[in-house]
């Protein structure tokens, strides 16, 4: 890994503007494998609680906006009125090599509203968390711990709900897994 920053932040993605969609953001922290700590996240009561997760240096970070996909407004409407609440919720997250052009995994492809699923998944995780950094919105992070993904390259993230429904994706420049690293995603969407 490179000492450096990515600070990738996309503005021309669709879905942005006037249509009232929940949108979001995505923020990957490249941490050096190997160290853990107490953390501590805000629950959706307000009250604070502690995680020991890894916490090694931070030596990347992938920063940028992502695409709420159409699916959501199905699984929220769903949820509104209580209708099939054990399979519309979003629990995991998702990891995959296919979100850049053809030969070319620094050069990310544009999502879509329509996306149903990654181009090319290569893991899938339960949240190790969330937390609600305001009252409308939801924080979710998961890991790509250092024996995970070893040796592919990630290139595409989303959310998918427990009925595998795909609800949020981002594509970035390619970041090599290997073991020396933890990725730790942060995938906030705003209401």
């Amino acid at each position: 890994m490179n000492n450096h920053v990515f600070k990738h932040t996309d503005h021309a993605y669709p879905g942005r503007g006037g249509n009232h969609a929940p949108m979001g953001n995505v923020e990957c922290l490249v941490r050096r494998a190997g160290s853990r700590g107490l953390r501590t996240f805000k629950g959706s009561d307000g009250q604070d609680f502690q995680m020991w997760l890894p916490d090694g240096k931070v030596e990347d970070v992938l920063q940028g906006d992502n695409i709420v996909t159409n699916r959501i407004k199905t699984q929220l409407a769903h949820l509104l009125v209580g209708h099939e609440t054990t399979t519309r919720f979003a629990n995991k997250m998702v990891w995959g090599t296919g979100g850049h052009a053809v030969g070319d995994p620094t050069t990310p492809i544009a999502p879509s509203e329509t996306d149903t699923a990654l181009e090319a998944q290569v893991l899938v995780k339960n949240f190790s968390t969330y937390d609600f950094p305001t009252a409308t919105s939801v924080r979710m992070i998961a890991f790509i711990l250092e024996a995970e993904a070893n040796g592919f390259t990630i290139t595409e993230e989303g959310l998918v709900a427990s009925d595998n429904t795909l609800v949020a994706r981002r594509t970035f420049p390619g970041l090599p897994k290997t073991a020396d690293f933890v990725f730790e995603f942060r995938h906030t969407i705003i209401f």
